[in-house]
C-alpha cells in the first residue's frame, strides 16, 4: 500500500543520495564475489558509519512492513548521515509515528478484506494519507469513497481487534455483513453469535454520543482514531481534547459501564447522556 523501493540496501542508500550509482554497483559486484549481503560487506569493509548501516537495515524492514514511505525513509537516512544520530531519533524529528502507520495499514486492510472498498481505492487513499500525514478516514470521506457511519463501524471493530477480542477473519465477516445488509455493527455481531461483543457495540461511544446528539459522527471519528493510535481509551481522548469536563467524562464512563453490565438500557444511557446538555446539571 506504499511506495517501496528496491529491496537492496545498496539501492536504498543510493536513492537516499548516500551512495553514488558507481559506489552502489561496485558494492553489489563485491558482494557477489564474496557471497555476502550488502549489510555484511558494508560492516566488514567499514565503508560507511556503523550507525548509518544499522539505520539502512532497519529502514529496509520498516519499508517491507509498509510502515514507512520511501520519502520519509530517505529523509530519515539523510538525517542519520548528517547528524550521526540513530534512525529512531531521526524519525522522531520527522514526526513519524509507528502506531499511526500500523493503524492506517490495519484500517486499509479491513476496508479491502471486508469488501467495503476496492484495493485500488484504498491504496490510493493510503498513499495520500502517508504523504500528507493525515488520517486515512478523512481522505476517504472527503473523497466520498465511504460514509462516516461505515468508517465508525470499522474503527470500532479495529478496537476489538486491538484488544484481541475477535479474530481478523471473523471481524471481516461481520463487517461484510454490515456493508452488504446495511445493518449496525451490534446487529451483525449478534447475527454472528457474538453476544458479548454485540452488547459492547450497542454501548460504544459512537452509538451513545451520536444518539444523544452530543457529537456528530464526523467529530467523533478523529477521537476514536486518536485512541487507536495512542492505544488508550476514547474517554481519555475526549478529556484531553476538552470535549467534556472531567465530571462529565466520569458520568459518561459510568453510564457506559452500566449498559455493559446490563444495569441500564441503551435508551436510558442515551437519555442520561442527553442530560449533560442541560444547563446546571454539573
Amino acid at each position: 500500500m506504499v511506495d517501496i523501493p528496491c529491496g537492496s540496501l545498496g539501492a536504498l542508500l543510493e536513492q537516499a543520495n548516500l551512495l553514488t550509482s558507481e559506489q552502489s554497483e561496485s558494492i553489489r559486484a563485491a558482494c557477489q564475489r564474496e557471497n555476502m549481503t550488502v549489510g555484511e560487506f558494508l560492516y566488514e569493509a567499514r565503508a560507511l558509519p556503523v550507525e548509518l548501516i544499522r539505520a539502512g537495515i532497519l529502514t529496509q524492514l520498516l519499508l517491507r512492513d509498509g510502515l514507512l514511505t520511501s520519502d520519509t525513509a530517505f529523509k530519515a537516512l539523510q538525517l542519520v548521515a548528517e547528524k550521526n544520530q540513530s534512525l529512531e531519533t531521526s524519525l522522531d524529528e520527522l514526526g513519524w509515528s509507528r502506531t499511526y502507520y500500523e493503524h492506517t495499514k490495519l484500517l486499509g486492510y479491513l476496508l479491502v478484506d471486508s469488501g467495503a472498498l476496492t484495493k485500488q481505492v484504498v491504496d490510493e487513499a493510503v498513499d495520500t494519507a502517508f504523504k500528507q500525514g493525515v488520517r486515512l478516514s478523512k481522505v476517504l470521506t472527503d473523497r466520498g469513497s465511504i460514509s462516516s457511519v461505515s468508517i465508525e463501524q470499522i474503527l470500532s471493530m479495529e478496537s476489538f481487534l486491538q484488544t484481541e477480542q475477535i479474530t481478523y477473519e471473523t471481524a471481516n465477516k461481520v463487517l461484510h455483513m454490515c456493508m452488504e445488509k446495511g445493518i449496525d455493527l451490534s446487529d451483525a455481531l449478534s447475527a454472528s453469535n457474538l453476544p458479548d461483543l454485540a452488547k459492547k457495540a450497542r454501548a460504544r461511544w459512537g452509538q451513545l454520543l451520536i444518539a444523544a446528539e452530543l457529537m456528530t459522527t464526523e467529530d467523533l471519528i478523529p477521537m476514536i482514531e486518536q485512541s487507536l493510535v495512542q492505544k488508550t481509551e476514547v474517554a481519555e481522548v475526549l478529556l484531553s481534547e476538552k470535549r467534556f469536563t472531567p465530571k462529565e467524562v466520569e458520568v459518561l464512563v459510568g453510564t457506559q459501564a452500566k449498559v455493559h453490565s446490563e444495569m441500564m438500557t441503551v435508551h436510558q444511557a442515551v437519555e442520561r447522556f442527553k442530560s449533560l446538555k442541560l444547563p446546571g446539571v454539573f
